[in-house]
């Protein structure tokens, strides 16, 4: 039996539990293979679960205060990773001890120096793997060139990568890995009443946290466009309710739900996304063949993302509601020629087998 210990976060966002998910799905199949799931913050207690948490409020309601801590971990990594490493050093080295694990995996930044500063200090002799969560801003927590390998998704992050002095045969590039219900049957997004009747779809939504203007943006749409619209509000109970006063005005014209776990059904039967820069949702919706309009970012991990999206013709970045005005125009005139360009880059870009070939590669390292 091969056993793989993966190291993820269930709540500084949705990206890592996605990818862990995603690669999870894959290794499962595998009957000669184990696979255990450590929630990293949890290795600093009850105060390491309460940090964790503080993500999404902190990433919701102060963008600048998420920047300033941005720019602190890039400036004080080594320091972070010796503060972590004193905090987790007896939990971790109780966990592999029990685990016995043949590969470990950190797909959390937080969990990379400190952990392989544990493994040596504790001279245990594993391979580690460091797993991206990030596309192009890449934060230093990711780049330690102690790792046996760090899987890399963009020549972006390669290239940070090889800056930050981890050895090019250390780094693998594989296509970022989706969850099957994304990837199956290589899925292509579309309303049909657009199909029949022109009238778009149109999917609002912006992380498990409901962050950003979304309202005024639902809005925007249904002012300004004969359409449909679908928002996705998450855990944001406040916004829930404020979306209960704008159904009474638009009535079917807009749905409105709170966290879901089947995403794809609604991205699904959507015709254009309008979405955060977070390279996991955004991913997703890639895989489905959904058109994507970028309306933020946050500082520090997506500030590249809008910039990547758009210049590999994959999606739109407008971040004012004009601009998004009149990037829905451009998407929907001619017919809907360019929402159509989009769909068929989205479609030569994504990679449905990505999780099984990062999966497969971990597996061998066992």
């Amino acid at each position: 039996m091969k056993k793989i210990l993966i190291i993820s976060s269930e709540f500084t966002g949705r990206g890592h539990k996605s990818i862990t998910d995603a690669l999870c799905e894959q290794l499962e199949k595998h009957d000669d293979v184990e696979v255990s799931i450590l929630e990293g913050f949890s290795m600093l207690g009850k105060t390491g679960i309460q940090i964790s948490k503080s993500y999404g409020p902190l990433t919701r309601k102060s963008k600048k205060a998420w920047e300033i801590t941005w720019k602190f971990v890039q400036h004080n990594t080594d320091a972070i990773n010796k503060a972590l490493k004193t905090l987790i050093s007896g939990k971790f080295a109780e966990i592999v001890e029990d685990e016995k694990p043949d590969v470990i995996v950190s797909a959390h930044p937080a969990f990379i120096g400190c952990i392989l500063d544990v493994m040596e200090k504790k001279d245990i002799n594993i391979p580690f793997v460091s797993m991206y969560a990030d596309l192009v801003s890449i934060s230093n927590m990711w780049t330690d060139p102690r790792a046996d390998y760090s899987i890399c998704y963009t020549k972006e992050a390669i290239d940070y990568s090889l800056k930050m002095g981890i050895p090019e045969e250390k780094i693998k590039k594989f296509s970022f890995p989706v969850r099957e219900r994304f990837t199956y049957g290589n899925p292509i997004a579309g309303s049909q009443i657009f199909k029949s009747s022109k009238i778009p779809t149109f999917l609002v939504m912006s992380g498990g946290e409901g962050s950003g203007n979304m309202l005024d943006l639902s809005k925007m749409l249904l002012n300004n466009f004969n359409c449909r619209v679908k928002v996705l509000a998450g855990r944001n109970r406040g916004l829930l309710e404020k979306f209960e006063e704008v159904k009474e005005d638009y009535g079917e014209r807009i749905d409105v739900y709170g966290f879901v776990d089947a995403i794809e059904e609604l991205m699904l039967s959507s015709d254009i996304a309008f979405m955060r820069g977070s390279p996991n949702t955004i991913l997703e919706a890639i895989n489905c063949c959904l058109p994507v309009i970028i309306t933020d970012a946050l500082p520090g991990q997506e500030a590249g993302n809008p910039w990547y999206f758009e210049e590999n013709n994959l999606g739109c970045f407008a971040h004012e509601l004009d601009h998004i005005k009149e990037a829905v125009k451009t998407l929907l005139e001619n017919d809907a020629a360019k929402l159509t360009e989009i769909r068929e880059h989205q479609k030569a870009f994504r990679n449905p087998d990505a999780a099984k070939e990062i999966a497969d590669f971990l597996i061998s390292l066992a």
